[in-house]
């Protein structure tokens, strides 16, 4: 019976371990996506800023 519990709660905590570590990937992808998107709208902002200024109209 010992062993039985002892195994499932090896289970629980490797489950509960990999579900952590996936939470964090997704939030650090999440981050990472948002940081990117701005970078990119900046840059693109700039970029038709100087050339054609009616986009910023739309």
């Amino acid at each position: 019976m010992h062993l039985t519990f002892g195994i499932f709660l090896d289970i629980a905590i490797i489950m509960a371990l990999g579900l952590f570590v996936a939470g964090v990937f997704i939030i650090v992808k999440n981050v990472i996506n948002f940081f990117s998107k701005k970078i990119i709208f900046v840059r693109f902002y700039n970029k038709s800023s100087k050339e054609e200024p009616e986009l910023l109209n739309r």
